[in-house]
């Protein structure tokens, strides 16, 4: 054997066996086993009850059966009975060796109350795909599988279109002193009723007695002597409701706000806020104006009136806004741990467009997406106390000074935050409570503000501190002593809105709301019967040409589909490559990738093709089979390269100017024709080459030309 014969054959075999490896990935690192939830059938030695409605109470007695059997009730998540001998019992667990563990205490509970029960199964909310065999604790050798990103369309999953959106926040005071009384709606109810028409005046009220008139002379003359009273604010008569909807009616007629984008809300009788989605601080500033000339307008004799710089927030969509919110996102959607590969990408000023293939929960993670998660620590005002202490509940507050029950956004609306989520070490944890349902989130202060932190509630022992996320009071503890700049944060948590907040407050909160513009889910079904399709179509037409290319071209057709082999081996290694280039993130295949892979295998062929036709021509005009070769190969490259570079271009052209759909088909079109123009070009020369120096070559009936064909 020639030595380029053989270093091509050592080259073709490296070129197999790392696209493979890549592609496929049999040999890898064992990932880090998480599981969140566990859920264990067993099988019980006899029915527990035949009646379907009594399934719930022999569960509770299941239930019963393994916490005094010894298992933790911390741990159990439900308890269910499947049928009348099969019980299926879920458990929460940090990881796979304590899910394993699991599995074992809870069959030694439930033996000692039900002899004979034995494990049916298993199910993990997250699966863990297990090794054929380790290779020690560093590899572990898989069934090989395609590790090819799978889009919506095909798996299934989630697709949400998010806007930033900005906002002003204003607010409008009057003095909330008792000797003041000047209120911005009526604090008693309105009396809408008309006043009633007076009646004409009888004959004998024309006809007045002289007595009754003296009696009103003197009257009148009374009043003539008494000073005159300075006049009194008018009371208002207009509602809470009333008020805030004028508020909202007047930003609108003004043009400054469109409907739907202005919140007004009445904490107080002498306090309104307005939120609204302002694009710039101008218009911020003008609908301040207009709301405080308006209320101006109702009340002319108000003193107290005023809309505070110190209340008046504006926060606009910057150029960086929504990079800063798709890191937020991403560090979020990492922290879940459940959600594999997922798409984040900008779009637009103020968009952000999140894909989560294979999502199995779309409401939660849409409500993890929008959540601000905004944390601060706010000191309660004096004169509130919670109207249910000890009951975590804080929607009613009490006024000490008036004795009025008021609403939670009043109390917020007039204390400070202190210390925010910002301030925070991004290392929060879920501990376990008191009880089985109730579940903490631990936090730590940043080192800079540890010492702020133990200053401030120093200074405030005794007082009331809210923890407030996303403007709801979830604990208003008192500070007994200082506090050295660590805590923990309870609200009746089950273990999955505990993990949620966790995660949230390590993610950090988001620089400015975010909306849904767009939610689509695929399911997971359609998905999969689309994957199915696919398959088979490409299948089918990849058989097809294979038995095309050796019924026409035979012996070159042979060697064209071992090329053709090599190409798909390497367009799925090139695919899977793209995944770990950090920063890339990947090429995802939709059914549009998949028509773009189906099209550069007919590329591939009709690269072949030409090189085949172009080798018979030579052979015709009675070349030997070595020149004939380097000559076919050399006439059939200008016309390969000219179409298959046209198509590169195209393929470009459609990425950066397409839409997701197209950005996916032109990506493997662009993948695909370059690998393909490798095998044509590439691998078909070589096996062809090394065809021609066996004795094969001598049959020129295997190369579909006839001797008689031959000139000369």
């Amino acid at each position: 054997m020639q030595p380029r014969i053989r270093l091509w054959l050592l080259m073709m075999i490296g070129i197999f066996i790392i696209s493979f490896l890549v592609g496929f990935q049999p040999i890898r690192r064992p990932p880090g086993d998480v599981v969140t939830q566990a859920a264990f059938r067993y099988q019980l030695p006899t029915s527990l009850t035949d009646n379907e409605a009594e399934y719930t109470a022999k569960a509770q007695e299941v239930r019963t059966a393994l916490v005094e059997g010894g298992f933790s009730e911390e741990f159990i998540e439900d308890v269910a009975l499947l049928s009348g001998d099969m019980v299926e019992i879920k458990t929460y667990a940090m990881d796979e060796s304590e899910a394993a563990a699991h599995e074992k205490e809870l069959l030694g509970s439930l033996q000692k109350t039900y002899e004979g029960v034995r494990l049916s199964g298993r199910t993990d909310q997250e699966q863990q795909e297990q090794p054929l065999y380790k290779l020690g604790n560093v590899l572990a050798v898989y069934k090989p599988s395609p590790k090819i990103k799978l889009g919506l369309d095909l798996q299934g999953g989630l697709h949400v279109v998010l806007r930033c959106l900005p906002y002003a926040s204003m607010a409008f005071l009057t003095s909330e002193e008792q000797d003041v009384n000047e209120p911005l709606y009526a604090t008693k109810p309105v009396d809408e009723k008309p006043k009633d028409e007076e009646k004409p005046a009888d004959e004998d009220q024309d006809a007045k007695t002289e007595e009754e008139t003296d009696t009103d002379d003197e009257k009148s003359d009374e009043a003539a002597e008494k000073p005159e009273e300075p006049e009194k604010p008018a009371t208002p008569t207009i509602s809470k409701a009333g008020l805030e909807k004028k508020v909202v009616a007047e930003l609108v007629r003004a043009g400054l706000a469109q409907p739907g984008t202005v919140e007004a809300k009445a904490v107080s009788a002498e306090r309104l806020l307005v939120r609204t989605q302002a694009g710039d601080e101008r218009t911020a500033k003008q609908q301040r104006s207009t709301v405080l000339r308006m209320l101006q307008g109702m009340y002319p004799d108000y003193k107290t009136l005023s809309a505070p710089e110190d209340d008046f927030e504006v926060v606009l969509i910057e150029t960086d806004t929504a990079d800063k919110v798709k890191n937020v996102i991403d560090r979020r959607l990492f922290a879940l741990g459940d959600i594999r590969e997922p798409v984040i990408q900008k779009q637009g000023r103020d968009q952000i467009i999140v894909e989560l293939p294979g999502v199995k929960d779309p409401e939660r993670v849409a409500g993890i997406l929008k959540s601000t998660a905004l944390l601060e620590f706010r000191l309660i005002p004096e004169r509130y106390e919670n109207m249910a202490p000890g009951a975590d509940i804080y929607d009613e507050w009490k006024d000490k000074r008036t004795g009025e029950v008021v609403s939670w956004d009043r109390v917020l609306a007039e204390s400070d935050a202190e210390f925010r989520g910002a301030d925070l070490i991004p290392n929060s944890r879920v501990i376990a409570g008191d009880s089985p349902s109730e579940w903490k989130v631990t936090f730590d202060l940043k080192a800079n503000k540890k010492r702020d932190f133990h200053e401030f509630t120093r200074r405030n022992v005794g007082r009331l501190m809210a923890i407030v996320l996303d403007n709801q009071c979830q604990m208003a503890p008192v500070i007994n002593s200082p506090i050295p700049g660590q805590g923990v944060i309870e609200g009746n948590f089950s273990p999955e809105e505990a993990g949620d907040l966790r995660l949230l407050l390590n993610a950090g909160a988001l620089p400015v709301p975010l909306e849904i513009a767009e939610n689509r889910t695929v399911s997971a079904t359609l998905g999969q019967d689309s994957v199915a399709r696919s398959l088979r179509a490409g299948l089918v037409g990849l058989l097809v040409v294979l038995i095309f290319m050796v019924a026409y071209y035979r012996l070159p057709g042979v060697l064209a589909d071992i090329a053709l082999f090599m190409y798909v081996l390497i367009v799925i290694g090139v695919m899977a490559a793209s995944q770990l280039i950090k920063g890339v993130g990947g090429v995802t295949l939709t059914l549009p990738g998949v028509a773009g892979i189906i099209l550069s295998i007919g590329m591939a062929v009709d690269a072949n093709v030409i090189i085949f036709e172009r080798l018979k021509e030579e052979l015709w005009s009675g070349k030997s089979m070595r020149a004939a070769v380097v000559a076919g190969f050399d006439r059939a490259w200008s016309a390969i390269l000219d179409s298959n570079l046209t198509t590169l271009i195209i393929t470009a052209v459609l990425y950066f100017l397409g839409t997701s759909l197209i950005k996916s088909f032109a990506a493997t079109l662009f993948i695909g024709v370059l690998c393909s123009l490798f095998t044509a070009v590439t691998v078909t020369r070589w096996l062809i080459t090394m065809v021609a120096e066996t004795k094969l070559a001598q049959n020129l009936a295997l190369f579909g030309v006839a001797q008689s064909d031959r000139e000369g």
